[in-house]
């Protein structure tokens, strides 16, 4: 069954603003963060209290509109990325620390709302593509850990995975 999620197109601004924002009453010299850090945190001592709670209110709504989405289904199935593996540094390679959030959200664009809605999910080595390895990944229902490992179990015991070994090193 094919169902979609309800997602907001802003979810990567709202997430800029509330990572951003986490752990301003510490004190860092922002020249000890990488520059995609202290650039979130420079955004985030510029962004109002206002806006940081509006942001963090709409997280909060989209997060139970997908939890919803788990009265009609059991488990998610994504890809485990949206690429095959990129080679190291790719996402730090521009010198715009926003392009490099960007590139981030492109390699990975099935995690962060799992992140917002704290809900469980597993990533599973699959197969190997073109060499190289490639998994899944299985987004549970609030609390459905056991239900992830015991599927999870089924999915290695149907299709193992540990001698499939790439073939190009990353």
């Amino acid at each position: 069954m094919e169902l979609h999620l309800p997602l907001v197109g802003h979810v990567g601004i709202l997430r800029r603003r509330v990572l951003g924002s986490k752990g301003l009453d510490v004190v860092v010299d922002p020249n000890l963060l990488e520059p995609l850090n202290r650039t979130l945190a420079a955004e985030a001592r510029q962004t109002s209290s206002v806006v940081f709670a509006r942001s963090v209110t709409a997280l909060q709504q989209l997060a139970r509109s997908i939890v919803a989405f788990w009265n009609d289904v059991d488990v998610l199935l994504t890809p485990g990325l949206a690429k095959l593996p990129v080679p190291i540094g790719w996402v730090f390679e521009p010198d715009d620390p926003w392009e490099q959030f960007e590139r981030g959200g492109e390699f990975t664009p099935f995690t962060p709302i799992v992140n917002v809605t704290g809900q469980p999910a597993a990533a599973v080595p699959f197969d190997v593509v073109d060499g190289l390895p490639a998994g899944i990944q299985l987004i549970g229902p609030p609390a459905g850990e056991a239900l992830l490992f015991r599927l999870s179990a089924q999915l290695e015991a149907a299709h193992p995975w540990a001698q499939r070994l790439p073939t190009h090193n990353v």
